[in-house]
């Protein structure tokens, strides 16, 4: 081929084009081994505190989980460079691929897809992680699925369940003011005998409802 300014242009483009190619590969190879390294990370540390603070046990850690003192005691040192949160979700990332048979149960996916699905039900979690190391799912469509999932079960849950927090809603807020006798004191009179007659309905009703339910059940 002549050297001429238009052939110099395509060698140009091409000899671009093939950089262009090799960056892409050289990325995709460097965030696997961040990502690799990130959850190997995750695991040790997981690993570790499972064995040294809760015997090697997960199923205390279920049981107990940050509310062991111990555990409390660890996050709570101002010399340690894992924050509280990363520390849970090491734990967290540890049980879910134990649970699996290891680390490496789902190649193709990332430490961020496992972080996603931590706060969700094992057999959602399987369901979820299945269908993401099957079909390639990015961590942004992972995402997606789990807000989707849980905006269908917000609109199927029954009219019930809503009212149960409500009341739950409730207790926690008399609570904070009724176990506190200085907030007690400062109550008027008819506030005292309004929520008597609260805590007596609430009493009665909630009585019946427990045994329907263990009538249910049993």
């Amino acid at each position: 081929m002549a050297d001429t300014p238009a052939s110099r242009a395509l060698a140009t483009t091409d000899r671009s084009q093939i950089e262009q190619a090799k960056l892409d590969e050289i990325t995709d190879r460097l965030n696997a081994l961040m990502q690799g390294a990130a959850l190997d990370l995750a695991y040790a540390v997981g690993q570790l505190i499972i064995r040294e603070l809760y015997g090697g046990s997960l199923v205390t850690w279920s049981e107990q989980g940050t509310r062991r003192p111990s555990y409390r005691q660890l996050c709570a040192r101002t010399d340690l460079l894992l924050s509280p949160t990363a520390l849970c979700r090491a734990v967290g990332v540890y049980a879910l691929c134990e649970r699996h048979g290891g680390r490496m149960s789902w190649p193709h996916l990332s430490i961020s897809h496992l972080h996603e699905v931590l706060a969700l039900q094992p057999s959602e979690q399987d369901r979820l992680l299945q269908l993401a190391e099957a079909d390639r799912w990015t961590v942004a469509r992972l995402r997606s699925e789990i807000r989707d999932r849980r905006r269908k079960k917000r609109k199927g849950r029954p009219s019930i369940l809503k009212t149960a927090r409500a009341v739950q809603a409730f207790v926690k807020a008399g609570a904070e003011v009724l176990y506190d006798p200085k907030k007690v004191s400062r109550l008027d009179q008819e506030t005292l005998d309004e929520l008597s007659r609260t805590i007596a309905i609430l009493r009665r009703e909630l009585d019946l409802m427990s045994q329907a339910l263990l009538h249910v059940r049993t």
